[in-house]
């Protein structure tokens, strides 16, 4: 974490943000473009990660019709989650420190991943990696329907982030 974050207090003072890992049919999931742009108008700073090539990630966000992510990382060239590298180089290009960031993953490796860089996870019960043990995630979603920007926020209120605001 050291030189990855030394200028962030120059760069951004932003709150919170969201990294969506788009692996596994993210974007074709009910809901989730109307969570993220709900996320972005209440001035949280979003990226995507994907461990698919840059190319693919393109193609599937805008097949989706999602184009307004802050960031996006491919780890295509960076090791396998649980290495957190990939949610790493995110919070660094959001110029957001890691204890500032919720990741929604949708696997067992993808909450760890979160933890590992010392973020906030909050599992996703995809219906396309049915069955991952998401127990680590420190909240659960079942659905983006009807999701608020306050659970994310809530996720911070657990006591060990920042209090909900």
């Amino acid at each position: 974490m050291e030189e990855i974050y030394n200028d962030y207090e120059a760069k951004s003072l932003s709150p919170l943000a969201v990294i969506f890992d788009i692996n596994g049919g993210l974007t074709m999931i009910p809901f989730v473009k109307e969570y993220a742009m709900t996320l972005k108008k209440d001035g949280m700073k979003l990226a995507a990660v994907s461990s698919s090539t840059k190319k693919e990630m393109d193609a599937d966000l805008k097949k989706a019709g999602i184009d307004f992510f802050d960031v996006k990382i491919s780890g295509e060239n960076m090791p396998p989650k649980p290495a957190p590298d990939m949610l790493r180089q995110a919070a660094k290009a959001l110029y957001v420190p890691v204890f500032n960031i919720v990741a929604i993953e949708d696997t067992e490796v993808g909450v760890q991943a979160a933890l590992n860089a010392g973020m906030v996870p909050v599992g996703y019960r995809s219906p396309f990696s049915p069955g991952e043990k998401l127990g680590k995630a420190d909240r659960i979603m079942n659905t983006f329907e009807n999701a608020k920007a306050r659970s994310i926020r809530l996720a911070f209120a657990h006591g060990r982030y920042l209090p909900m605001q």
